[in-house]
């Protein structure tokens, strides 16, 4: 029997020897709760925790930053072209860009390949 079973029989004890009153209405709730059979804990807090785990993927999953790929040098190129920057600067550029998304995690072209 559970502590919480045997506390509901005492307090059910304890009435009756006129150490406290309870109402009737929670008389009635205490004798109903103690006459349905005990439950066992353990399978409910395992699929809880199963359920707990389900949506804590789910949750990672949804709020998690997307992969970010590195900027290809040729869209780097490109883009310098159309702005009119001077192409002797390419390789500092190109370089500066792709040390920036090394030090932010962006996985890539390693800072000293030649470009």
């Amino acid at each position: 029997m559970s502590k919480e079973r045997e506390l509901l029989g005492r307090v059910l004890e304890g009435d009756h020897g006129g150490d406290f009153f309870i109402t009737n209405r929670l008389l009635k709730e205490i004798q109903t709760l103690l006459t349905q059979p005990e439950q066992n804990n353990t399978q409910y807090l395992v699929e809880g925790v199963s359920r707990l785990r389900a949506e804590n993927a789910m949750l990672k999953e949804k709020w998690s930053t997307p992969k970010r790929e590195p900027i290809d040098t040729r869209r780097i190129t490109l883009k310098m072209f159309s702005e009119g920057v001077d192409m002797q600067y390419k390789n500092g550029y190109v370089g500066g860009i792709k040390y920036a998304e090394k030090a932010h995690g962006i996985t890539g072209a390693e800072i000293n390949e030649t470009l």
